[in-house]
């Protein structure tokens, strides 16, 4: 009997030490990732002609964020996220009737992202360790891109172009779901489930025609949508301190 009362003791002390880290008055730091990386090859062959492609696209995606409890598993806080896309998509063409028909090309984009906003997060606990979130942000981002290509002619002819933009900006308002394992009183494990989104974008991007023209374009637009897919999970850390 003495030991079934200690163990609920201890059971109960363990609870109120997690639970506390989601009272009003604590802070959190929190950090996650995401990177994706795809790969296509494709290759084609007829009587004529001899051509083959490969594409390659990597996005590194780093966030932080800063929260405060305003109540019992209420947060409010300032998100910051950083990313990068590259892509390479190299081109070869060999034509076996006109040899001046074959050209090798090489293209490569890079795409730097750069967002921050506040954030408000309810906690729902299924257990003593185990919570969902619904999180809903307004996210202000901005991003530059810079684009070249390089192209070889048969004849050993080489040209190279480069380009730097379009650069964006967008205002994004969500809803997303994550669910947090607290594997401590001060650690937890998260997992970002995807949501919904909508934003509005304006885009500016400098020209320059092979004629020598240059022009400016410029667009804006609005679109939402659903992000729930295995492609939107990212991983990420919590440490909880202060508080009661």
């Amino acid at each position: 009997m003495k030991r079934l009362i200690l163990s609920i003791s201890l059971l109960l002390v363990s609870t109120a030490g997690v639970l506390a880290q989601t009272s009003a008055g604590t802070m959190s730091i929190s950090g996650s990732g995401n990177y994706k990386e795809d790969r296509l090859k494709e290759t084609s062959e007829t009587e004529v002609y001899y051509q083959k492609s490969k594409y390659i696209s990597k996005n590194l995606q780093i966030s932080s964020s800063v929260g405060y409890f305003i109540m019992d598993n209420i947060e409010v806080g300032i998100t910051g996220t950083a990313s990068q896309y590259r892509s390479i998509n190299h081109f070869e063409r060999q034509d076996t009737s006109l040899i001046f028909n074959s050209y090798n090309s090489l293209g490569k984009t890079i795409t730097n992202n750069y967002a921050v906003g506040p954030f408000v997060r309810k906690y729902f606990f299924l257990t003593e360790r185990l919570a969902l979130t619904a999180t809903s942000n307004l996210i202000y981002a901005f991003s530059s891109a810079r684009t070249t290509l390089e192209y070889t002619t048969s004849r050993g002819e080489e040209y190279e172009n480069s380009s730097e933009g379009p650069k964006s900006n967008w205002l994004t308002v969500d809803l997303s779901a994550g669910v947090r394992y607290f594997a401590s009183s001060k650690f937890s494990v998260n997992a970002g489930l995807g949501g919904i989104y909508y934003n509005r974008s304006s885009r500016k991007e400098n020209k320059t025609t092979n004629e020598g023209i240059s022009y400016v374009r410029k667009d804006m637009g609005n679109n939402g949508g659903i992000s729930f897919s295995p492609q939107y999970i990212n991983l990420g850390l919590s440490y909880y301190f202060g508080g009661n």
